[in-house]
């Protein structure tokens, strides 16, 4: 439901959203923080307490902060690929950064974009 929502924002807004199609791959490359040209748009607000900002897009990266729930923090507009999860109720590998803080579980937030 969440991905169909960011889809229809997406088209609306001519932001080009990506996930991954492969599941189980290795953590792969993070784009350059602030790569996307309305990033100041978008918000990912966390769906958990407590919700982990790590260092990169693997669960072996260092934990460098936490989102609170209901909270908007500025975030990309993209979902990358990174190492596979089992949190917040799903098995997945897509991941959000978070404006200069790291990257967050894409399934543990929800992305908004603001016109």
């Amino acid at each position: 439901m969440r991905t169909l929502t960011l889809l229809k924002a997406s088209l609306a807004t001519g932001v080009l959203l990506t996930s991954g199609v492969a599941a189980g791959t290795a953590a792969v490359a993070a784009p350059t923080p602030g790569a996307d040209s309305v990033s100041a748009l978008c918000h990912a607000t966390a769906l958990y307490g407590n919700t982990p900002i790590y260092s990169s897009n693997s669960t072996s990266s260092t934990v460098v902060g936490h989102l609170t729930k209901g909270v908007k923090t500025a975030s990309s507009c993209t979902v990358v690929n990174g190492s596979t999860y089992s949190a917040c109720g799903y098995f997945y590998f897509g991941w959000v950064y978070i404006t200069s803080k790291g990257y967050v579980k894409s399934m543990c937030v929800s992305l908004s974009i603001q016109a």
